[in-house]
C-alpha cells in the first residue's frame, strides 16, 4: 500500500487503464487518503466505464472496491462422480481475485451444505487462497454427496476465523452456488 502522489505514475493525463495496470502491479491493499487528496478528487468525479456494474460508479469507488484481494465466483458445475456412485457428485467452483493484491494470510475455503431440514455441515477444501494471485483464475474441486438443500461457499481467517467476503452478491459470511432438488 501507500501513498498516491504525482510522481508515481499517477499523473493528471495517465489514463484509467494505465492506473490500474500500476496498482495491480504494485500489488496495492491500501491508499494514503490524506497525502494527496488532489488526484483522490479527480478519481472521484472520474466514470470510466460505460457498461456493467462500474458504469455510474467513480474511479475512486472502483479502485476502493479492488484494493487488495477481491475474490469473485465465476462460475459452478456440478457433474456426475463417475468414481464413486450415482450419490455423488463432482463440483467445480471457479474463482478469480479481481483485487490488485494476493491474500496474505492463511485461510480456509468452506463448502457450506444446508439441507432440507435446517441443519448444516462443512466441508473444508484443501486451497492455499494465498496462492491466488491478483487477476488469476482458479478452478477448486470437491467431491460431495448428493443431498437436497442449499450449497454455499465461504472463507475465514485461520488466527480468528475473521469472515472473507466475496464479491458476488451474497450473505454476510457465505456465497449462495446452487440450489440440489432430489427428484
Amino acid at each position: 500500500g501507500g501513498e498516491v502522489v504525482y510522481g508515481d505514475g499517477f499523473s493528471e493525463k495517465v489514463e484509467a487503464e494505465e492506473i490500474l495496470w500500476l496498482l495491480g502491479k504494485k500489488h496495492i491493499t491500501y491508499l494514503n487518503r490524506l497525502h494527496d487528496a488532489q488526484i483522490l478528487e479527480k478519481w472521484k468525479g472520474m466514470k470510466p466505464f460505460s457498461t456493467g456494474i462500474w458504469k455510474e460508479k467513480s474511479f475512486y469507488d472502483y479502485v476502493g472496491a479492488h484494493l487488495g484481494y477481491r475474490f469473485h465466483v465465476q462460475k459452478v458445475t456440478v457433474k456426475p462422480d463417475k468414481n464413486n456412485g450415482r450419490d455423488f457428485a463432482v463440483i467445480e467452483i471457479y474463482v478469480e481475485n479481481q483485487g490488485f493484491a494476493n491474500l496474505y494470510e492463511e485461510a480456509e475455503l468452506v463448502l457450506v451444505y444446508e439441507k432440507k431440514d435446517g441443519s448444516t455441515e462443512e466441508n473444508l477444501l484443501p486451497v492455499d487462497m494465498r496462492k491466488w494471485n491478483s487477476g488469476g483464475q482458479y478452478c477448486v474441486k470437491s467431491h460431495a454427496r448428493i443431498f437436497e438443500g442449499r450449497l454455499y461457499l465461504s472463507a475465514r481467517l485461520r488466527k480468528d476465523n475473521a469472515v472473507i467476503r466475496f464479491a458476488n452478491v451474497s450473505s454476510d459470511d457465505r456465497v449462495f452456488l446452487g440450489l440440489f432438488v432430489i427428484k
